[in-house]
């Protein structure tokens, strides 16, 4: 309502009956006039269209799940790399993976986890983290699936000493957080 009532008094006459449609302030930022119930409201919008009130929502959701994934990421892959033996011997109960497999998932895992997280804080960074975390979810996924159809009672290895036995939780925990990168992704 102010911000109408100001803007109101400096437009010429014949625009303060009809009311503007759009008044520029910059090449920037535009001035949105509109009556809804008999008030006047403006908002600030951007030349793309989107109000910075719209975007304030999606904005605070992204660094939510920014932080969110990160966390996760850092924590799992620090809790991998702190015991090793223990996520070795974890992947050797899911009775799918090679010895070489499971040393080469000991050695650069750990690591591609900690490097993903670190790089969803880094904003040239957030894609390709994103984009690996999205290929490391389905991997999970996949694998849990597998185990679970094949009945292995053991922990998922998914935290290091921390972990969970094999289970659908497990399964749905990995898709949210797919579901985080995919989000983290495309915005």
């Amino acid at each position: 309502m102010l911000c109408g009532s100001v803007y109101y008094f400096f437009l010429p006459a014949p625009e303060r009956l009809n009311g503007p449609a759009d008044l520029v302030l910059s090449q920037e930022f535009s001035l949105n006039w509109g009556k809804s119930h008999n008030q006047q409201f403006c908002s600030i919008k951007e030349e793309g269209g989107k109000s910075k009130k719209e975007e304030l929502p999606m904005k605070a959701l992204k660094y939510i799940a920014l932080l969110i994934l990160s966390t996760v990421f850092l924590l799992s892959g620090i809790n991998k790399l702190l015991a090793p033996e223990n996520f070795a011997e974890n992947l050797r109960n899911y009775q799918m993976f090679t010895p070489w497999m499971i040393k080469l998932a000991v050695v650069f895992l750990p690591w591609a986890e900690i490097l993903c997280g670190l790089g969803l804080l880094i904003p040239p960074l957030r894609k390709p983290s994103a984009l690996i975390l999205i290929f490391m979810n389905l991997f999970f996924i996949g694998v849990l699936s597998i185990a679970l159809m094949k009945g292995v009672k053991a922990p998922c290895g998914c935290f290091g000493s921390l972990s969970k036995e094999i289970s659908l939780q497990a399964i749905s925990r990995d898709l949210i957080f797919l579901s985080l990168a995919v989000f983290i992704y495309l915005n």
